[in-house]
């Protein structure tokens, strides 16, 4: 049984080399956006209404670029029927000041 887990976790295992960023292209925490946006957005609609519209713009400008998003789960419907809480985007940029501005802007 044993031997089952261990190849499942190499399985999802991946190539630390791959993945990993050169140091010039390290993360700075301090140039990541999160956009809270309340209600229930599903993912498409997200995406078509918020996301595309707000990459354009970030990459016309130069500010940075979208590098995720995610939806949060609030307490299902009484018939059952799952319903978003909230949704966000994550966004990379060059220059956080420029860009704070950019999402309320361009989302509003």
């Amino acid at each position: 049984m044993g031997d089952i887990f261990a190849r499942f976790r190499n399985w999802l295992s991946f190539n630390a080399d791959i993945t990993a960023k050169s140091s010039d292209e390290a993360w700075d925490p301090r140039l990541f956006v999160y956009v809270m946006m309340p209600g229930d957005i599903q993912p498409l609609d997200r995406g078509m209404r918020f996301d595309d519209p707000l990459a354009e713009k970030l990459e016309q400008a130069q500010l940075g670029s979208i590098s995720g998003g995610g939806s949060q789960l609030d307490v299902p419907c009484p018939d059952g029927r799952q319903r978003v809480a909230f949704c966000g985007i994550d966004v990379d940029v060059n220059d956080l000041d420029a860009a704070r501005a950019m999402p309320m802007t361009e989302l509003s």
